[in-house]
């Protein structure tokens, strides 16, 4: 089972295009929310959780999938329950996937150290981003998209998304797989 957790203030196409892309390839995956109500991104787009975060299991987990958004992030890095999952379902030797500013949540949580990582460059916001991945471990990878270190998967920003997604769907289905969903959606074709 894959888990895209789902917090007030998430953002958009972070969450959702990976959302699609797994599904398009046959993923079995759950948007799962704090609480199972519907949630709002930071763009005011409301999104019915499947799940609520008590309903999800590391024992069942493939991949734990955290989306940015500043918001979104504090609300699961807040949630001793969305914590619990990420570690049990990391040390179970289960993907663990971040994007823009969620990989902050692995690195204090220590699950970066000692691994090459990605996260929203934040040059207008002092650095926050940058230096708590690298207070916490990471190797920063400036000019990285998405960086697959292990079975933790981190990508830069809402850019990214469709090629986060399709660096997911291929850990999880194989690369024949996510290149069919890539060419059925006319990615990167003239």
């Amino acid at each position: 089972m894959v888990y895209l957790l789902l917090a007030d203030g998430f953002e958009t196409v972070e969450a959702l295009a990976p959302a699609d892309i797994l599904r398009r390839g046959g993923a079995e995956l759950k948007l799962v929310s704090l609480d199972g109500k519907p949630v709002t991104s930071s763009h005011g787009i409301e999104v019915k959780a499947e799940w609520p975060i008590s309903r999800a299991s590391a024992e069942d987990a493939e991949m734990v999938i955290l989306p940015g958004g500043g918001r979104g992030v504090e609300n699961l890095q807040r949630s001793p329950a969305v914590l619990q999952l990420v570690r049990e379902a990391y040390e179970r030797g289960a993907y663990v996937a971040a994007i823009c500013a969620a990989p902050v949540i692995l690195a204090d949580m220590g699950l970066l150290k000692g691994r090459q990582a990605v996260c929203f460059p934040d040059s207008h916001l002092d650095g926050a981003f940058v230096e708590s991945l690298k207070a916490g471990g990471a190797a920063y990878q400036e000019t990285a998209g998405v960086i697959t270190d292990g079975p933790v998967i981190t990508a830069k920003a809402a850019g990214v998304s469709l090629d986060f997604g399709l660096t997911l769907l291929e850990l999880l289905k194989g690369p024949e797989i996510a290149e069919k969903v890539k060419h059925s959606m006319h990615y990167n074709t003239p």
